[in-house]
């Protein structure tokens, strides 16, 4: 995949809401309500399931989203969505899907992903989101909204814990220049904390299957986003499934802090399958059309 950096000014293809269709593996702009959603579908064999990659992240020196980054795990069309806050205030370098007060963009993700999933031929409980860091905790959310599956690795599971970092500020004017993190907590629970949306979620009667990777060796993120979330969950941090069997943690060590390469994270969703889909067997990703 090429490198295509885009701008609040760019666009292949605008829709005015969710697509009824997206082309094969070329970049578009996908606009729900105030917000801009780079995409690109890269698609796959017949019958292969759906994969949604969340990219987060503006590199250093870039002046707006890229979509290089995605990878692409045997047996899925993968569909690659950018955080479009990035859009609304290029200071904030690492993107958490937070969005503006008014409109969430989780929302809009698991629009164009429904609409994606139907194209295809598939359900979006299907659907297995991955995200790492600040994509992270967008992958969980999704996957809860929608009562599909994800992985996530080395990510930002509480936003309210974000209070403490440097783009805090950022993010908290982003939302709303009015409410500050714990206001935001006590009006958008759901918005800030995957353990509080899961628990509404199976309260609803929802079914999403989330496997969360953490890397010891990331202290910041081990320490003020993975710990406090398993203690939520009442999960052992280092191998630990809740009671419903749907959420699994586990400790990883591996050299890098909190950077992961493609191949790694390849080899992470070939080793979460047999959880995410019991009963099909480990690395097992197609199925019949």
């Amino acid at each position: 995949m090429t490198e295509e950096t885009l701008s609040p000014a760019w666009a292949d293809v605008v829709f005015a809401g969710a697509p009824d269709a997206i082309p094969d593996d070329r970049v578009v702009c996908i606009r729900i309500g105030v917000l801009d959603f780079a995409c690109r579908l890269k698609l796959g064999a017949p019958g292969d399931r759906l994969m949604v990659h969340l990219l987060g992240a503006i590199p250093a020196g870039t002046e707006a989203p890229t979509l290089k980054e995605t990878v692409f795990p045997d047996g899925f069309h993968v569909l690659t969505i950018s955080d479009p806050s990035l859009l609304l205030d290029l200071a904030l370098r690492r993107g958490v899907f937070l969005g503006p007060r008014l409109q969430d963009p989780h929302e809009g993700v698991s629009d164009i992903v429904s609409a994606v999933a139907r194209q295809l031929g598939r359900t979006p409980e299907e659907t297995l989101f991955y995200g790492a860091s600040g994509s992270g905790i967008a992958g969980c959310m999704a996957a809860i909204r929608l009562g599909a599956r994800c992985v996530a690795v080395n990510a930002q599971l509480d936003l309210y814990a974000a209070r403490k970092t440097p783009h805090a500020l950022i993010m908290q004017k982003m939302f709303d220049p009015e409410y500050h993190y714990a206001k935001i907590r006590r009006a958008y629970p759901h918005r800030l904390q995957v353990a509080s949306a899961y628990t509404q979620a199976v309260a609803e009667g929802r079914s999403p299957r989330l496997m969360i990777y953490q890397n010891r060796r990331d202290l910041i993120h081990y320490e003020g986003f993975y710990r406090p979330f398993c203690k939520l969950m009442k999960l052992d941090p280092l191998d630990g499934v809740t009671e419903d069997g749907r959420v699994r943690v586990t400790v990883l060590k591996y050299p890098g802090g909190h950077k992961l390469r493609p191949d790694k994270a390849l080899a992470l969703i070939a080793r979460s399958l047999a959880f995410l889909y019991p009963g099909e067997g480990e690395g097992e990703a197609r199925e019949a059309a």
